[in-house]
């Protein structure tokens, strides 16, 4: 993959036309508890907002459920998380759009990425992402659309001025592209390659953006992987991270130990995620520093360390099985057994200032960014979602086998309760930024919030069935 001379894509600007789909607002009862009403209003100039992907389009509203918009029609296509699509600062969101219907091979048509700013919703930035030699046809599965819609396709810088995005304007294949907000309306092509780029990442500084390439992505036994690069997101230029393994079928960015050193793992057909590697992009320096596979693994970014594991489900597959729960951190990058624990599971929780770790028979554990382990709850089936203030967390489902599914709330560390039995999922509710309530969809299509002490449901709106394959709750800063 090699630096292009330098090339700018025009974007169109399109003022959409008034529409007024704005769901119910005035609430009514949850199955178990007494909804209060609440009063129309606007969208206030200051945010927060708190924003949903719906069938419907985007909608977004106060904290308090006042003011809800929809205020883009039809779906939208959001890859992963629908807080990957939103700046952390300015109000700005991302997402794909697309013509017609697709095809039967989900070939989108007249794939488009749009930028709008939130509260005005005046001014839709558009960027046409194909040109005709890279639009899909109807008889043939589309590499260059796979990159765009099945994988992450678009990630905002940390100081939410920039966005990187995967297009296919100019070349046979999909490239990675940069549009600075403050940039005069033009997007710089940052590479330029044979294959299909995906999956794009910024260094926590914002002076790299990471992606992959690949020849292809296969039906369910692996990605062919061309490439791991990383690409200099002033234009200066693009180094390749390492030589890709034999037989690997993915590279997975796993989050950075600082702001140069990137923390990622080889995908093999045998067991999955394997061969977990520090690259420093400052050197040019790549070592594998667990060679063997995983069965799970987070990164304390801003805290320089990272947290993995090989389990029993793992360790039969290898040559050389290492079982137990490791870490590793910035000052000494060599992994250090802290558990031998059976940890299948293994995220980075902000709200606690902690890793969690779950066994394979329901064991939570918590462990320092430095690796003290601390046993926290037995018989557990997932890891609940720490508040962001760090004193309660939640869980949706069913919490064990004879307890029946809704959202359960308590303090960290502790029983959690049953507040609704709504049919949640765990990628259907968010934390309040102060963490003092929750907000959730149910599968009817209303949008509660939940408010300690009592943490009692109100509904704050209907019809708003939500869309986009999980997570279709983010929050939206002013």
């Amino acid at each position: 993959m090699t630096q292009p001379a330098s090339t700018s894509t025009p974007v169109s600007i399109i003022t959409p036309a008034n529409v007024d789909l704005t769901p119910t607002l005035e609430s009514t009862s949850t199955p178990t508890q007494t909804a209060t009403k609440l009063p129309a209003a606007g969208l206030s100039q200051e945010g927060p907002w708190l924003l949903l992907n719906t069938e419907q389009g985007l909608w977004a509203a106060n904290p308090d459920g006042t003011g809800g918009t929809l205020f883009s029609t039809g779906p939208v296509l959001i890859p992963g998380k629908l807080q990957n699509a939103v700046s952390s600062i300015g109000g700005h969101i991302a997402f794909l759009t697309y013509s017609g219907t697709p095809d039967g091979y989900f070939n989108y048509h007249g794939l488009k990425i749009n930028i709008l700013t939130m509260p005005q919703f005046q001014s839709f930035l558009s960027i046409p992402l194909t040109s005709p030699e890279t639009e899909p046809s109807a008889d043939n599965p589309s590499d260059i659309i796979r990159a765009m819609v099945e994988y992450t396709s678009f990630a905002w810088s940390p100081e939410g001025k920039r966005l990187a995005y995967i297009g296919a304007r100019e070349g046979p294949s999909t490239d990675l592209y940069e549009y600075p907000l403050d940039g005069g309306g033009a997007a710089l092509r940052l590479t330029d390659g044979p294959d299909q780029a995906y999956d794009p990442k910024w260094s926590p500084d914002g002076t790299w953006i990471v992606h992959t390439a690949a020849a292809g992505f296969g039906t369910g036994a692996g990605i062919v992987v061309t490439g791991f690069y990383a690409a200099r997101a002033d234009g200066g230029g693009v180094i390749s991270l390492y030589d890709i393994p034999k037989y690997s079928g993915g590279e997975d960015a796993v989050g950075w130990l600082n702001n140069h050193t990137l923390v990622t793992r080889s995908w093999f057909i045998t067991c999955g995620p394997s061969n977990l590697r520090l690259t420093d992009l400052s050197q040019e320096k790549s070592d594998v520093v667990f060679e063997g596979c995983l069965s799970s693994a987070a990164v304390a970014e801003g805290h320089g360390s990272v947290l993995f594991a090989q389990s029993s489900e793992t360790e039969r597959f290898d040559t050389h099985p290492q079982p137990g729960m490791y870490i590793l951190t910035e000052a000494d990058p060599r992994p250090r057994l802290v558990s031998n624990a059976d940890i299948q599971e293994i995220i980075w929780s902000a709200g606690s200032g902690n890793y969690l770790a779950r066994t394979s028979s329901g064991t939570l554990f918590e462990v320092s960014p430095t690796g003290d382990v601390r046993n926290l709850m037995d018989q557990i089936p997932q890891i609940p979602t720490v508040s962001p203030d760090g004193r309660h967390w939640a869980w949706a489902g069913s919490l064990m086998s004879n307890t029946p599914t809704g959202l359960w709330i308590g303090e960290y560390g502790r029983e959690l309760h049953q507040i609704t039995s709504e049919d949640v999922t765990n990628t259907n509710f968010l934390w309040a930024p102060d963490g003092q309530s929750i907000y959730f969809v149910g599968s009817t299509g209303s949008l509660f919030r939940a408010q300690m002490p009592d943490w009692i449901p109100t509904i704050l709106a209907e019809n708003l069935k939500a869309g986009g394959s999980g997570w279709p709750l983010a929050w939206v800063a002013g």
